[in-house]
């Protein structure tokens, strides 16, 4: 898995979770994964949960689950690009 995520992902926000396909990667400093940032993409134009300056949790299929905020939107393509507030929840530091 490395220090990327790539692939399907779950965005759960005001109770509700959508489908979203993920890029996200994480930023390593003294060794440990310190933050992430990324892209999500709903493949269907823009979507409710896709503000600015938005808190969303995004859990990945593995169960793990990551708070992120949305820094940018593109309503044209359902793309948002967002930074994780909080644990890095993929990457090398959970593979076993």
């Amino acid at each position: 898995m490395g220090n990327t995520y790539r692939g399907w992902a779950t965005v759960i926000a005001d109770g509700t979770g959508t489908a979203v396909e993920a890029d996200l990667y994480a930023i390593q400093e003294k060794g440990r994964l310190s933050a992430w940032h990324g892209s999500l993409h709903t493949g269907a134009g823009a979507s409710r949960w896709a503000v600015r300056g938005k808190t969303l949790d995004l859990r990945l299929p593995n169960g793990r689950q990551g708070e992120c905020v949305i820094t940018k939107v593109f309503p044209e393509t359902g793309r948002a690009e967002v930074t994780g507030n909080g644990p890095v929840p993929f990457g090398s530091e959970h593979e076993r």
